[in-house]
């Protein structure tokens, strides 16, 4: 009786796949975002919704079929491929052709990924703003640098290279990033030497 439930077993491991036999048919995804209340939503391959939640959250998806999903936040759209199955190697294992094929073509080779990590959208948006508001910062600094330039050779002292000198190192310092300070570089060994001489 046992070597006869063996034999069906063994016949039965051979003539379906690993995976296809021994994987569940929806893997559990753990959601998380650097800080919690991040909503997103999932959408499969063919661009179905197929989950909803707020994280930290844990969802879950298909394994059939290609187990690819897209992440979508106010702020992200975030692609997951999918894996390779850990159980198609037990084919190989056991040297079944036949069950390799049967995983594949029912669509359990694939399995979604486990851990899925988020941007913040609020954290996203306020580095945007500082972004700008220093954007719009270097733009004041490059005005009070020409007006400094300015007002230094109309008339030249203590006050207007000091002036002058600040502007350009704010320029220097802040910048880089936002402007070209290139021609500032250029000029900032004259302007130092002018300042030094005036202290």
């Amino acid at each position: 009786m046992i070597k006869s439930i063996l034999q069906i077993l063994i016949i039965g491991l051979f003539a379906t796949g690993c995976s296809t036999m021994i994987s569940p048919e929806k893997t559990s995804v753990y959601i998380q975002s650097k800080k919690d209340g991040q909503a997103f939503i999932v959408k499969d391959t063919e661009g179905t919704i197929v989950a909803k939640a707020i994280t930290p959250a844990v969802i879950k998806l298909d394994n059939k079929g290609d187990s690819s999903y897209t992440y979508l936040t106010q702020c992200e759209t975030k692609l997951e491929e999918s894996e390779m199955n850990e159980w198609v190697f037990g084919n190989l294992l056991m040297v079944s052709i036949t069950g390799l094929i049967i995983d594949i073509s029912n669509g359990y080779s694939n399995e979604p990924v486990d851990k899925v990590s988020l941007l913040n959208c609020n954290t996203v948006r306020k580095k945007k703003i500082a972004r700008l508001a220093r954007k719009q910062d270097c733009g004041n600094y490059v005005n009070e640098y020409d007006r400094s330039i300015y007002d230094f050779n109309y008339k030249k002292n203590k006050k207007t290279i000091y002036n002058l000198k600040y502007s350009q190192d704010h320029l220097l310092k802040y910048c880089s990033d936002y402007v070209d300070i290139s021609h500032y570089r250029k000029q900032a060994s004259t302007i130092n030497r002018v300042y030094a001489s005036y202290l």
